[in-house]
């Protein structure tokens, strides 16, 4: 009952950051309830700041996790 009044605002809130470019996509997890986005940004510090603005995180609801992504560069060590 304190997630479905948020879900809304949480969708919207998204919608925002997606037309910003800060997320790029936004998935489903297949096995367990949740989304996964895959963001944009200067820093993990931006990601972190963006996503306090998220109603369910403002509501102590979320249980969320950081990956930073680095390019994939064993192709070059390989072939280059």
């Amino acid at each position: 009952d304190k997630f479905l009044p948020l879900l809304k605002p949480e969708a919207a809130r998204t919608w925002e950051f997606m037309s910003k470019g800060l997320i790029r996509q936004t998935w489903y997890l297949a096995n367990e309830k949740g989304v996964a986005f895959l963001w944009e940004a200067e820093s993990v510090e931006a990601v972190e700041l963006a996503m306090h603005e998220y109603p369910m995180h403002k509501a102590n609801l979320l249980d969320t996790q950081l990956l930073p992504l680095a390019p994939y560069v064993a192709f070059e060590a390989l072939f280059g």
